[in-house]
């Protein structure tokens, strides 16, 4: 773990600059300024329910799968043209007794970007569509800010929660079903069906995302059991065919319209070494430092984030690893918990319960997790689904080394250019820390999975 203070790293934020873009001799990327406050564009907001009526598993209530779509898009109002506050649903479904919208500007006193209802969209498009499936039991609102930042820099942004989980009052699966095989499933169709839905708005001249999605820039990315998603839904997954379960056999299909994917502290031990490699596409992964406690589920190996890099086979593949850091540090739950506790509705000690064991002592070093995380999901999407490479000089190695002291970054498994060599074909080598040393070695699939 890098031996950095929390408040030698906000000094040293504080004093830096954003560079200069500067056109590079015979036409080379612009190097633009590191893109850790929001961008150029306006970010609007709408909501859509879509209602997948061929889904057939148990999770599915009549009428069909609700699919959940908070959506974040581009916006670039005219001088003087009305500005409304997003209002983002809290009771979507109508289970919780028909509670109101939250302005976005409610949020926005607790750090969050400022985000518009229905505005429309900028006139620059089409843009790089990225559908973002949340964690277990999570609500859409803890990653707003994932959200409305990265459409504040040209992406349309679906932020997808999942029904089954009971985030919303919908009922939840009874525990076997819940934390083993139809959440997971229905996560990863709900990406693949939110992605055929985008694409249909996309094509809707009544609609307001008409024409403002780009349908071969197609990114997935998630948190927690949505990183497996993320995942999943370019690899497949056979595992539900093993004969480990007790369910009927079901194959989940890889999707060839995702071009890139970026998980976030995904569950990515739920799939094989296997299915990760048949992933060969880009890829980042961002998470916590390898050696981090997972407090929530310690049965889960150290090595989770660095087996799935080492397994992956696009290119380019990174690793970020953030250190001290949690699980939920990536996203923006301690600022929900926080209005939570300000709005009288979790008291003092269960509010301090949370941040001790999933943020972390301080709402600074919270925020700066949250600003790196989308700080180098912008990065490489920006060159990996947009083909802006402008921020390139952020995904190295030497960047983070010398520009970001919570930052470990990793392009490679290699050492000194050779890759380590295993007479061990079970396990995989990975490194631990940078700069670069001795590779380590663990098992390829800790968990048994085929």
């Amino acid at each position: 773990m890098k031996k950095t203070r929390i408040i030698e790293w906000l000094c040293i934020t504080t004093l830096i600059l954003p560079s200069c873009s500067v056109l590079q001799p015979g036409g080379a990327a612009v190097k633009a300024p590191l893109p850790n406050q929001p961008g150029p564009y306006k970010a609007g907001f709408t909501f859509d329910i879509f209602y997948d009526t061929n889904r057939t598993s148990p999770n599915t209530p009549e009428g069909g799968m609700p699919v959940l779509g908070y959506i974040f898009y581009p916006a670039n109002p005219a001088d003087g043209e009305p500005m409304p506050t997003a209002l983002y649903p809290t009771d979507p479904l109508g289970m919780l007794g028909g509670l109101p919208p939250d302005p976005s500007t409610d949020w926005e006193q607790y750090g969050l970007d400022p985000a518009y209802q229905e505005i429309p969209p900028a006139e620059d498009g089409p843009f790089p569509l990225l559908v973002f499936s949340t964690g277990l039991t999570s609500p859409a609102e803890i990653c707003y800010q994932i959200g409305a930042r990265l459409a504040s820099y040209g992406f349309v942004v679906v932020i997808l929660p999942n029904y089954g989980d009971g985030a919303y009052g919908e009922p939840q699966l009874s525990e076997d079903d819940f934390y083993s095989y139809w959440t997971a499933i229905d996560r990863v169709l709900n990406i693949q069906y939110m992605i055929t839905q985008m694409l249909k708005v996309n094509d809707d001249p009544a609609a307001l995302l008409y024409q403002r999605i780009q349908p071969d820039q197609i990114a997935v990315s998630g948190h927690s059991w949505g990183g497996y998603a993320a995942l999943a839904a370019v690899s497949g997954d056979q595992w539900f065919c093993s004969g480990e379960l007790q369910y009927p056999c079901m194959t989940l299909q890889p999707d060839p319209r995702i071009k890139v994917t970026l998980p976030i502290d995904g569950g990515s031990f739920l799939l094989s070494f296997e299915s990760l490699e048949k992933i060969k596409i880009p890829h980042m992964t961002i998470n916590r430092e390898w050696d981090t406690p997972i407090k929530d589920a310690p049965w889960i190996e150290k090595s989770n984030f660095a087996r799935q890099h080492a397994a992956i086979q696009g290119q380019p593949n990174y690793r970020v690893d953030i250190s001290e850091a949690l699980h939920l540090s990536f996203t923006n739950a301690c600022a929900s918990w926080a209005r939570d506790h300000d709005l009288g509705k979790i008291d003092e000690e269960t509010y301090n319960a949370y941040k001790d064991e999933f943020c972390y002592t301080s709402p600074e070093h919270t925020k700066t997790v949250e600003d790196l995380t989308s700080m180098y999901m912008i990065a490489f999407l920006k060159a990996n689904l947009a083909g802006d490479h402008s921020y390139d000089y952020i995904l190295t190695p030497d960047y983070a080394l010398k520009e970001q002291p919570l930052v470990e970054f990793f392009d490679t498994e290699k050492l000194s250019g050779k890759p380590k060599a295993t007479e061990m074909p079970s396990y995989f080598s990975y490194l631990k820390h940078q700069p670069a040393d001795q590779p380590d070695q663990a098992l390829k699939d800790p968990m048994g999975k085929p």
